[in-house]
């Protein structure tokens, strides 16, 4: 069975939950059928700042647009501490971006991280003359 999930005009492209290694970095490869032999990368690392405790986000792209690195500092939450709507993290030429969603659930600092998280793929609908 194929299952094929939308929402609000996105098509849901991954979802799912995974624990980081004690609480090394995550990374997600994308592969853009749009675009083939072009992989996206995303990469989310644990951070803790004992003399800031708010949780926060730092972003970084490298040069070709190709990884996307987040640094999450302090999300230590049993609860969970997230990023609950979508942000865009990669597109391409052809008008495609990828969205993402995500929470992270932690017991204590420097342990596993629980990721949940969901990425969206959305195409920007076409203009008259383009092709």
């Amino acid at each position: 069975m194929i299952t094929k999930i939308t929402t609000g005009g996105a098509t849901v492209v991954a979802s799912g939950s995974v624990f980081s290694y004690e609480d090394k970095p995550i990374e997600i490869t994308l592969l853009d059928v749009e675009s083939p032999g072009l992989t996206y990368t995303l990469k989310f690392s644990f951070e803790d700042d004992a003399e800031n405790s708010t949780p926060r986000c730092r972003f970084g792209k490298d040069h070709s647009n190709v990884c996307f690195h987040m640094e999450l500092i302090n999300f230590n939450n049993p609860i969970g501490t997230g990023m609950l709507s979508p942000f865009s993290v990669a597109s391409n030429k052809q008008g495609v971006s990828y969205y993402i969603t995500f929470m992270v659930n932690s017991w204590e600092r420097k342990c596993s991280k629980l990721f949940s998280y969901t990425i969206y793929r959305v195409v920007r609908a076409k203009e008259n003359g383009e092709k």
